[in-house]
């Protein structure tokens, strides 16, 4: 993972992982993502898309 985003990469990524996974919400914090989900198994699985797009 990198150390802050730009602004459009961070608008890249949130719409990345709203169109790919409907149960999480994707939050713009600054220069940071927060993603938020019921299940775990929901946040791995975004923390696998962004690995996958690195």
């Amino acid at each position: 993972l990198r150390k802050g985003l730009t602004q459009e990469l961070a608008k890249k990524l949130s719409k990345t992982i709203r169109d790919e996974l409907k149960k999480v919400t994707v939050s713009i914090q600054g220069d940071s993502l927060r993603i938020t989900g019921k299940n775990k198994d929901d946040l791995q699985g975004a923390i696998q898309l962004l690995k996958e797009q690195d």
